[in-house]
């Protein structure tokens, strides 16, 4: 009989345990080689380095929580949890793997004693920083590869489009809100409302699944929690339909914005960089959303097959 109190070494053995161990250990390698040596003073850099601290924060919490036990007392159900989070943190490395080396190697002129280190240790935070996505990566695929009889809603196409679609949106509104000249048309204010809108939607939607099967068979207005996604999702991508058609318009139109990069721009930042951001990530998403729409429907459908 295992005692409550006693700690989970089984835990930390196991292949997910051991794939926490090396996710923390490299995003903490990415972190200390850019910190020591390798620089962050450049666009986005600072951003790299809080990328991989959330993500050597959660793993770390991760293994903790397991470890004590003390996952049982969530309220949220731990398998949905886990592949949520680490589908996040997939992402987030992802981001950095591409930003930090865009943003450090690209044109970089060695002209001071010990520049070649300084080109070194990028390069080796850049490859931490992939292997540690590849580790994120293999954790998720390893919870999609779960028995049937061991399903997990978060692991399916709907619960991991819903947190791509979640992370797609928080980047429209960063890339909005950071560098993008959005207060000049009431059209772009309409866009704003509903990037906002539809984020707030998917997060609660994406609450709903994280409470996990035991506890989502009927939601408090009576329906099953897939005619629910399956609405909310719906109305995301009629919202994001809309934006998609109004805000290239207003951003690249020579009449509203500029259709080319204008001269007078700095090299690394400038306001249509972010108009550029958000026209791409409001596709993705506005594809990530039918997709989602699509397998909620097939899921839902599923369910009631299967239903008694």
């Amino acid at each position: 009989m295992v005692e409550p109190h006693s700690l989970d070494w089984a835990s930390v053995a196991s292949p997910r345990g051991f794939l926490r161990l090396l996710q923390a250990a490299l995003s903490c390698a990415a972190l200390s080689l850019a910190v020591h040596r390798g620089g962050w003073t450049f666009s986005y850099g600072l951003l790299c380095l809080g990328i991989w601290a959330a993500c050597l924060a959660l793993s770390a919490a991760l293994l903790v929580l397991e470890l004590s036990r003390l996952s049982a007392c969530l309220p949220a159900s731990w398998p949905n949890l886990t592949v949520s989070l680490a589908t996040l943190c997939a992402l987030l490395c992802a981001s950095a793997s591409v930003l930090y080396p865009l943003f450090s190697l690209r044109a970089y002129n060695c002209y001071f004693r010990g520049c070649e280190s300084v080109r070194t240790f990028r390069i080796a935070t850049c490859s931490c920083s992939v292997l540690a996505c590849a580790a994120y990566v293999l954790e998720v695929a390893v919870s999609v590869a779960r028995p049937p009889k061991s399903h997990v809603a978060m692991a399916s196409l709907p619960g991991l489009l819903k947190v791509i679609e979640l992370f797609c949106g928080a980047v429209i509104l960063g890339a909005v809100f950071t560098g993008g000249q959005h207060g000049r048309f009431l059209a772009t204010h309409w866009c704003i409302a509903v990037y906002c809108a539809c984020l707030a939607l998917t997060t609660l939607l994406a609450v709903l699944w994280l409470r996990g099967p035991e506890r989502e068979s009927v939601c408090a207005c009576g329906s099953s929690p897939h005619r629910a996604s399956a609405l909310g999702t719906l109305l995301s991508v009629l919202l994001y339909l809309s934006a998609a058609v109004i805000w290239p318009v207003y951003a690249f139109d020579p009449q509203y914005g500029s259709p080319t990069r204008p001269a007078r721009c700095e090299h690394e930042r400038c306001p249509w960089d972010a108009h550029v951001i958000v026209a791409v990530f409001t596709f993705i998403n506005f594809l990530v959303y039918v997709l989602d729409l699509s397998g909620t429907q097939c899921a839902g459908r599923a369910v009631r097959t299967h239903s008694p």
